[in-house]
């Protein structure tokens, strides 16, 4: 079990399809009540039920490391949500409009790689 102050209400997802697609999730844009923009990962979840308490036990503790994080070159842990995504698991953070940090550099090719690991802020 997951403590109670990690679950959040009150999301919404702002379209039908996921923004970009990794190896085992899918990102959406989402936002909060105040209307902020969030990031709703969701893993993709396709074993047997056997399968899922070890995904969910994995998952478990991914967020407990995650949320216990403060560090300027980490993004901020905001909690999970298991309401607009029933199925399966999702985790929210603060949405980057640049995508990964990988993104970032594809679409800046000139941009200073030793520059990113100081304190440059993709989030907005």
């Amino acid at each position: 079990m997951l403590p109670p102050s990690l679950y959040l209400r009150n999301l919404a997802k702002e379209s039908e399809f996921p923004m970009w697609g990794g190896g085992y999730a899918d990102i959406w844009k989402g936002q909060t009540a105040n209307g902020d923009p969030i990031c709703l990962k969701v893993l993709r979840v396709f074993t047997t039920q056997a399968s899922r308490k070890k995904l969910f036990k994995e998952f478990s503790q991914e967020v407990l490391v995650w949320s216990q994080l403060e560090h300027p070159h980490v993004l901020p842990f905001l909690g999970i949500s298991t309401d607009l995504f029933p199925e399966s698991y999702c985790l929210v953070s603060p949405w980057c409009s640049h995508g990964s940090v990988m993104n970032y550099i594809n679409l800046h090719p000139e941009v200073n790689r030793t520059s990113i690991v100081g304190p440059i802020n993709l989030c907005y």
